[in-house]
């Protein structure tokens, strides 16, 4: 999860493994600046608008019904006035605010928290991690000589390590096109039930 401004902490609402859902307030930056942008923007609009008016009666147009104003003429009234680049200055002031608001983009939980309130959020590093574990992938390697044995699509199983009882099913997502310098091809699975399953935790593939 990375910031999109660099601005100060105020607030955080998380902590390392706390279960967050996509869309959650994760952490609020200072919006002070942003808000100031926000005004400024609007008295200009509010000044553009007035000019906007005084064009449209000018022209014998009553602002009450402008509804009734040919679209060509309202368009040209809205760019002479400056009414619509003042109105765009607008929207993007009110897009910048809602940058102060650093949300969840996926569910799951915290992992490698990085922030803290009073810490400078940075644009160039993450503030954490989500983990989802609603979908987990198993990556393992197979030999070149054996790769004509796989294929997209194959479902394999897999038993973890520490559920030596347990196979769970998966079904191959990715076979990368490229041998390493050991004669190892990389592939991916997802696993299709991965209750009771951890991000990290080692498996035997079962082919």
């Amino acid at each position: 999860v990375y910031s999109r401004l660099a601005l100060l902490v105020t607030e955080s609402k998380v902590r390392e493994g706390n279960q967050v859902r996509k869309g959650d307030l994760l952490f609020t930056l200072d919006p002070e600046e942003k808000e100031d942008q926000v005004r400024q923007c609007e008295v200009s609009l509010r000044e553009k608008e007035l000019a906007l008016r005084e064009i449209l009666i000018g022209q014998g147009f009553s602002w009450e019904d402008t509804a009734r104003i040919p679209k060509q003429k309202i368009e040209f009234a809205r760019i002479k006035s400056g009414y619509t680049s003042a109105f765009l200055q607008y929207e993007l002031a009110l897009k910048e605010m809602r940058k102060t608001r650093i949300e969840a983009p996926v569910s799951g939980f915290i992992y490698d928290l990085k922030i803290h309130p009073n810490d400078y959020a940075k644009t160039t590093e993450p503030c954490c991690y989500i983990v989802n574990t609603d979908q987990l992938n198993v990556v393992f390697y197979m030999l070149e000589q054996e790769v004509d044995k796989l294929k997209v699509g194959k479902r394999i199983s897999v038993t973890p390590v520490a559920y030596d009882h347990q196979t769970f099913p998966a079904t191959i997502t990715r076979i990368l096109p490229i041998v390493d310098e050991n004669g190892m091809i990389k592939v991916k699975a997802r696993l299709e039930r991965p209750e009771d399953l951890l991000p990290g935790m080692n498996v035997i593939v079962n082919l």
